[in-house]
């Protein structure tokens, strides 16, 4: 999760590099702007869970993993509602 982050970061630098014309954050639009914000919020997730060590769990994964299951799935559904 934390790698793949980095690497977008470091994907949308080049681009803004390479890219012709105005700054490529200036053309993302609603989309790509609520995928970033998922992205966000499961890094979120995934650092108080690092910082949270207990080891409570649930279907045999801590309550971390089961909240980013469920934001992700939220937030691929909330994508694909976007894209109607």
């Amino acid at each position: 999760m934390f790698g793949t982050n980095l690497l977008t970061i470091g994907l949308l630098l080049l681009a803004d590099v390479f890219y012709a014309g105005e700054p490529v954050l200036n053309t993302a639009g609603r989309f790509e702007a609520v995928a970033a914000l998922l992205g966000l919020i499961l890094t979120a997730v995934f650092v108080i869970g690092l910082l949270e060590r207990k080891n409570k769990t649930s279907l045999r994964m801590r309550y971390d993993a089961l909240a980013a299951i469920l934001i992700f799935a939220g937030g691929v559904i909330l994508l694909y509602l976007l894209q109607m």
